[in-house]
C-alpha cells in the first residue's frame, strides 16, 4: 500500500473508507465498521485507541468522504478503461457525447470541437450540478410536469454510470 492510501483507509476493514465518521478521540472509521464493531465488542470504544464514544451516532467527516470517493474514481478510471481504438487511458470526458474518451481521441476528427474535460472534473462538475436542484417544476394546466434539461442529460449520461460504480 502507498504512503497516500493511509490517509484514506479505515483502521478496521484496511479499505479505502466508505463513510468514514469521526470520534471523539479524532479517529476516524468507516461507519458500518465501526457500528459492528461496537455491536460485537458491546461498548462503544474506538476500536483503534479504546476512548469510549459518548455519542451512539458519531459525525460523518465529509470532507475525508469526498477525498476518499475521489480516489476511487481515480483508481477505477486509471485501471481498468481503455480506448478500444488506441488502446489508451480514458481520462477525458466528452460533454458531447457522453462518454469517456482517450486523449488521442479528444484530437480526432471526432471530437475535435466537442466540449471535453479530464475525468475528475467532469466528476466534480456533476456533483455540483447534483447539488443544485437540476430538475424544475412547471406548472401547465393545473398538473406538475417535471423538467430535466436534456442537454444535462446528454452531457452526464456516461458520468452517472462512473460514480455509481465507486
Amino acid at each position: 500500500m502507498n504512503s497516500g492510501h493511509l490517509y484514506i483507509t479505515c483502521p478496521q476493514c484496511t479499505d479505502i473508507y466508505c463513510l468514514p465518521v469521526l470520534l471523539k478521540c479524532g479517529h476516524n472509521i468507516c461507519r458500518v465498521c465501526l457500528f459492528n464493531y461496537w455491536e460485537w465488542k458491546g461498548l462503544r470504544e474506538c476500536p483503534v485507541c479504546g476512548i469510549v464514544s459518548d455519542t451512539k451516532r458519531p459525525p460523518i467527516n465529509l470532507a475525508l468522504h469526498n477525498v476518499a470517493k475521489e480516489h476511487k474514481v481515480l483508481i477505477m478510471t486509471s485501471s481498468q478503461n481503455k480506448c478500444c481504438q488506441h488502446n489508451e487511458k480514458l481520462k477525458i470526458f466528452c460533454h458531447n457525447d457522453g462518454e469517456l474518451i482517450c486523449l488521442i481521441c479528444q484530437l480526432s476528427k471526432e471530437h475535435k470541437v466537442h466540449e471535453c474535460s479530464p475525468v475528475e472534473e467532469a466528476a466534480e462538475q456533476k456533483k455540483v450540478c447534483e447539488n443544485r436542484n437540476t430538475s424544475t417544476t412547471t406548472q401547465v394546466g393545473g398538473s406538475l410536469l417535471n423538467h430535466r434539461p436534456q442537454a444535462m442529460v446528454l452531457t452526464l449520461k456516461g458520468m452517472e454510470e462512473l460514480l455509481l460504480q465507486v
